[in-house]
């Protein structure tokens, strides 16, 4: 009502007279979100303390909490202007860890995954049916020309974050997404073409794109 009558409202709900400056309430407005920024914070870091516990009475109340501070952590980073699904993706597998995976994909926007890069292994699989076909070997996959073999690999790697590509001159690039799976660009030995390699987590076989 007070705001209808053309006065303005601090956070705390009292009414401030026309004379106060817009600049204090805005001022204001910005301390409180700070406030609950500093208490997601805290949330945050006993969550993680909590994991690092490893007792088996905390199990239950720790993957309660620990998902509750994944939440709390995302909408700190939705508030701060953080958009990009990988960016986020990253920053809370260096918070949390990649163990709490599950927890972080469940907590990352659905809205935020439209038209971005895979950021696990099952979204690299869905691009890789989308966008190549089956190879003549194993899981290995191709595509039509070297210039579909480099869209591919964009794509794969939008929402990567780029790696040491070490001591190999025949690799081009490497990326790593959130989940850990590893992408690289590389020049094949035999053709002289370029080749994707892609090693998902915790699996040994490597998944090959090349033009057919």
């Amino acid at each position: 009502m007070a705001e209808a009558d053309g006065c303005l409202v601090a956070p705390d709900w009292s009414v401030v007279s026309n004379g106060v400056s817009h600049t204090a309430v805005i001022a204001a407005h910005v301390q409180a979100l700070i406030d609950a920024d500093k208490s997601a914070a805290r949330s945050i870091d006993d969550a993680s303390a909590a994991l690092l516990d490893g007792e088996p009475r905390h199990f239950v109340p720790l993957a309660i909490g620990l998902a509750w501070a994944v939440e709390a952590a995302v909408h700190a980073m939705i508030a701060a202007g953080v958009l990009s699904v990988g960016a986020m993706a990253f920053a809370l597998v260096d918070r949390f860890g990649i163990d709490a995976w599950d927890a972080i994909h469940d907590a990352l926007p659905d809205s935020f995954f439209q038209d971005a890069g895979p950021v696990d292994a099952a979204g690299v699989d869905d691009v890789l049916n989308d966008l190549t076909e089956p190879g003549r070997r194993g899981v290995n996959r191709q595509v039509e020309s070297e210039e579909d073999v480099r869209a591919v690999f964009d794509e794969l790697t939008e929402q990567g974050r780029a790696v040491r590509t070490g001591d190999s001159v025949k690799i081009i690039e490497r990326y790593e997404l959130p989940d850990g799976t590893g992408i690289q660009l590389r020049v094949d030995s035999k053709s002289g073409g370029s080749v994707i390699d892609i090693v998902k987590p915790e699996v040994t076989q490597v998944i090959k794109v090349h033009v057919r």
